[in-house]
């Protein structure tokens, strides 16, 4: 199981986020509360240039921040878009967990050494003798 969950690891992070996403499809309103947080914390606090101003007053990055904390954690927590994340989240844990169980490594792993690494990594020049 260790030695698939290293192996396979890519995947079942694209997987695990198929579970969520496909798991949002099945709850529309989860999916544009999710849409509206992400929409939010990129347009104020990942995209912004200038400070936020809102009735005059100037608005700290650390304002930002702790206000989109408290707002995203109100929304996950009093709506059912939490829920819905963790009951996929969950179920991709407990199909990632069967897979890497039951998956029989055959030829995937190579016979090297765990401490041999690769000599000729990426572009070096050669010298000109």
């Amino acid at each position: 199981m260790k030695q698939n969950l290293s192996y396979f690891r890519v995947n079942y992070v694209v997987f695990s986020a198929a579970v969520i996403f496909m798991g949002l499809l099945w709850h529309p309103g989860s999916l544009i509360i999710s849409l509206l947080l992400a929409a939010a914390w990129f347009f104020l606090y990942a995209s912004r240039t200038q400070p936020v101003v809102l009735f005059g007053r100037t608005f700290t990055e650390r304002e930002v921040l702790i206000t989109l904390s408290i707002i995203t954690i109100a929304a996950v927590f009093f709506t059912s878009t939490g829920s819905t994340i963790m009951y996929s989240l969950f179920m991709a844990v407990a199909l990632i967990a069967v897979h890497a169980a039951f998956r029989t490594p055959d030829d995937l792993f190579l016979e090297e050494p765990v401490g041999s690494t690769q000599k000729n990594i990426g572009y070096q020049p050669q010298s000109m003798v």
